[in-house]
């Protein structure tokens, strides 16, 4: 994952961001409040996946495949480069992006890239 900064103070929590991913096999785990301080410090996420589960004992591993992954989250963002996302949601969340992107095109679950070389997820 590549975070890009809106200032040189971001580069430790860039760091430690990082660290706390590879720490734990579901990645960092974090609340909304901590979410809200993450997008504040950021304003471009390369080559991240982000999920959401209502409950955290749901929440698919690293090493999980990309179906399961899917599969697993209530909701999955996968930044797959500067212009690109890969959103998988209810259809109420969609919606809205359907409302907020120009191009936005549908994907079957067995058409997506391949998102576990892109992340770093080798094993």
């Amino acid at each position: 994952m590549r975070l890009v900064g809106l200032d040189d103070e971001t580069d430790a929590y860039t760091a430690s961001v990082c660290d706390r991913v590879d720490a734990r096999p579901q990645g960092w785990t974090i609340d909304f409040d901590e979410l809200e301080v993450f997008a504040r410090r950021f304003h471009q996420v390369i080559d991240g996946i982000l999920v959401a589960c209502t409950e955290e004992a749901t929440l698919p591993v690293r090493a999980d495949d990309d179906p399961t992954l899917v599969a697993k989250a209530d909701m999955l963002l996968a930044a797959i480069d500067s212009s690109s996302w890969l959103v998988s949601a209810p259809e109420a969340v969609l919606a809205r992006v359907e409302q907020r992107f120009r191009v936005v095109r549908e994907v079957p679950l067995g058409d997506l890239p391949d998102l576990s070389l892109r992340h770093g997820r080798d094993y």
